[in-house]
């Protein structure tokens, strides 16, 4: 079944959970539970009673009082979700009850129900006519993407007919890690791309249904499956000597220590530019490097090779005022590369000018693995 057509079951059963719901958790995925069908939707549905008040047609907020209702379990998949440096967002459960209790409705809109003919306050509030009351709970999580310490600003909000752009947290506030229940007003006939939890990170936007919890759209695809491993496996060292023009013997070492490959690399690092292009990744090469005296003019190059011959240049310069590798040098390559190799050429100019005699020492090599 492709996604849109679980789309299509997930909104079909949000119709079929419109019955009365106890208090225990379904243990079948959402898509799984249309499989398995719903009975007594029209009759349960009827035993709600209509004199009960109705809830705003953009009836739209989180509470902490609902307690334990009959919600479908979600799983995470490829397909859920979404996530950004720095933020991971995941339905864990939805489903739609008849009615809400009154002390989650004032919860919800900050009003309390007025008392009925007979002075007694309504202890239920029932969907409006035409709608359903959906709810869904999420959790939020810091995913760790490397490298750390570097992650941008992302803002969540709740986007529906009743709720467009409803704050709901930013990891400015240091919001990474929670968890939550959503309530709201939905048409009867919704489908998953009405309810939806919005991320926004450096300017790309992506949205999770609260129906199903399938991710719905991303302004960078290629965010998934995110960052992956790197294996360094034949890590060749440099380790050698030369006659430097002022103070004799020098030593020159190197070596390829670590990798990251990674859909985003923060641009204020010195090294990437926020997200990588379409269907690209960033892929950051961290090299150990000394040399023992100083040279004036380093022609150091650093360059990868993918099997199918085509070469990468770094896109930033790595070079610091006295460190050849000061910074990570940083490639922005295709997402499908999965081996390639680092190759480092080492060379000074063994004097004061430009056009000094230039020293040259054997490459070196280090083939990575992309996981």
């Amino acid at each position: 079944m492709n996604i849109r057509a679980r789309r299509t079951a997930a909104a079909a059963l949000t119709l079929a959970l419109a019955a009365g719901l106890a208090s225990c958790s379904l243990s079948l995925p959402l898509r799984d539970a249309v499989t398995e069908g719903s009975t007594g939707e029209t009759a349960e549905a009827a035993a709600v009673d209509a004199s009960l008040p109705a809830a705003e047609p953009d009836l739209a907020g989180t509470t902490q009082l609902l307690g334990d209702v009959e919600l479908t379990e979600i799983d995470a998949g490829a397909e859920s979700g979404v996530h950004a440096p720095g933020l991971a967002v995941q339905i864990t459960h939805a489903g739609v009850v008849p009615t809400i209790s009154a002390a989650v409705y004032e919860d919800l809109t900050g009003d309390a129900l007025d008392a009925d003919e007979d002075g007694e306050t309504p202890a239920e509030v029932r969907a409006a006519d035409g709608y359903a009351l959906l709810v869904s709970r999420y959790e939020t999580m810091d995913p760790e993407w490397e490298p750390r310490g570097s992650a941008p600003r992302t803002d969540v909000v709740v986007k529906s007919p009743g709720a467009d752009g409803m704050q709901l947290l930013s990891t400015s506030n240091n919001d990474a890690r929670s968890m939550g229940t959503i309530v709201m007003s939905v048409p009867e006939d919704h489908s998953p791309e009405d309810a939806l939890i919005e991320i926004e990170t450096a300017d790309a936007r992506q949205s999770v249904s609260l129906v199903d919890g399938i991710r719905i759209d991303s302004d960078v695809p290629h965010a998934y499956p995110g960052p992956r491993e790197v294996t360094l496996t034949n890590a060749e060292k440099l380790d050698t000597t030369f006659e430097h023009w002022i103070s004799g013997p020098a030593t020159v070492q190197g070596q390829v220590t670590g990798a990251i490959a990674t859909p985003y690399l923060d641009a204020g690092r010195g090294q990437g530019d926020g997200w990588a292009a379409p269907e690209q990744m960033y892929l950051a090469i961290d090299v150990d490097w000394h040399l023992s005296e100083s040279a004036t003019y380093d022609e150091t190059s650093i360059r990868l090779e993918a099997p199918d011959e085509q070469v990468f240049q770094p896109i930033n310069d790595p070079k610091g005022l006295t460190d050849v590798f000061e910074r990570a040098a940083v490639f922005q390559i295709p997402m499908d590369v999965a081996t390639a190799t680092v190759v480092i050429e080492s060379a000074y100019r063994n004097g004061v000018l430009s056009g000094a005699k230039l020293i040259e020492f054997d490459p070196i090599r280090t083939e990575l693995e992309l996981g």
